[in-house]
């Protein structure tokens, strides 16, 4: 899933605190990186520890525009070089740190790109340029192709899933949609601490993303019942507050936990690389659906619902398809 970090003024980097830095490698724990736009110039560095980039941003060799992103590994394998970013030029090398010239850029990105090795052939055979040679990733394809197609080009991916923040000479420009944590333009928000997630097992469920557990008056209420029901308990309602005591909140913390409830910090890396290629996989149903649903009488997308629920984990109902339908206008 990865996150990125993308601070245009020096007031936004200055909001910015180590915490957050550190939730955000928590959550992408494959590698960190940056660049920052200084003196006219754009330096980088990659596979490198939170604790180092805050170190540079308070001596001052970070400052804005810059970029920060935290990795977890989709495509490619977990390596020091499949850090972002990537320089956009003739080979888009696998360089972990340096100074690019004012006619490159450097690519950072959130989200996967399934289709980049044919894009990658494509843009090879029409230009006459060489394969690029080393360590690949979606992320590092893409911007090889960027320097035949121009940055511009992310404007034609698909950037429901997909974001990109690019930083070269002339500044820094984001592609898809964006979410403000704490004052932080940010890809995601999965990384902010004070919006707590919980999900059950292995598997996050699909309106994790906006569950808040002080929503608590479900489970309060099904946890006196005597079968307990995860998915009923933490079920949402938009009409009422939670309206309980600190003390209750402490219990209903304990209950969630005691009935196999986590929060993302309880992840183990392969359990958040599980995670991450579930909701890859959901993206590609979401696509699907969309494609089809404004073609479809409410009967169809009934039955078009049934069928494609059976492909989630734990899925057989209905209400999964309307997950997915929320989690794709979440992520758009």
């Amino acid at each position: 899933m990865c996150v990125i970090l993308a601070l245009e003024t020096q007031k936004e980097l200055e909001s910015l605190t180590f915490e957050q830095l550190k939730n955000a490698e928590a959550m992408n724990p494959d590698g960190n990186g940056y660049a920052t736009l200084k003196n006219g110039k754009v330096t980088f560095e990659k596979s490198v520890t939170m604790e180092s980039i805050w170190d540079k941003i308070e001596s001052g060799d970070i400052v804005a525009p810059c970029i920060i992103h935290a990795r977890i590994t989709s495509v490619g394998k977990t390596l020091p070089e499949l850090c972002h970013p990537f320089v956009v030029n003739e080979s888009s090398n696998n360089a972990l740190s340096g100074t690019i010239s004012d006619d490159e850029s450097v690519l950072f990105h959130n989200g996967t790109f399934s289709e980049y090795k044919d894009l990658v052939l494509q843009t090879a055979m029409g230009s006459g340029r060489h394969l690029p040679s080393g360590a690949m990733s979606d992320t590092r394809g893409l911007a090889f192709c960027l320097q035949t197609l121009g940055i511009e080009a992310l404007e034609y991916i698909d950037t429901g899933f997909n974001k990109f923040a690019v930083l070269n000479s002339k500044g820094l420009k984001k592609f898809g949609s964006w979410v403000n944590v704490n004052g932080i333009s940010s890809s995601n928000n999965y990384y902010d601490t004070s919006m707590t997630r919980f999900s059950y097992g292995n598997f996050p469920q699909n309106d994790y993303f906006i569950r808040d557990e002080l929503n608590d008056d479900d489970t309060l209420y099904y946890s006196k019942k005597e079968s307990y029901n995860p998915y009923q308990a933490q079920k949402d309602d938009e009409d009422k507050k939670s309206k309980i005591s600190k003390k209750e909140h402490k219990e209903n913390k304990k209950f969630l936990r005691q009935h196999g409830w986590k929060t993302f910090s309880q992840f183990s890396k392969q359990e958040l690389r599980e995670i991450v290629n579930a909701m890859q996989q959901q993206n590609k149903i979401v696509k699907e659906i969309e494609h089809t649903k404004n073609q479809l009488s409410d009967e169809k997308m009934i039955s078009l619902a049934k069928r494609k629920a059976k492909q989630f984990e734990d899925s057989l109902t209905i209400e999964d398809y309307e997950d997915v339908i929320s989690y794709h206008k979440y992520n758009s």
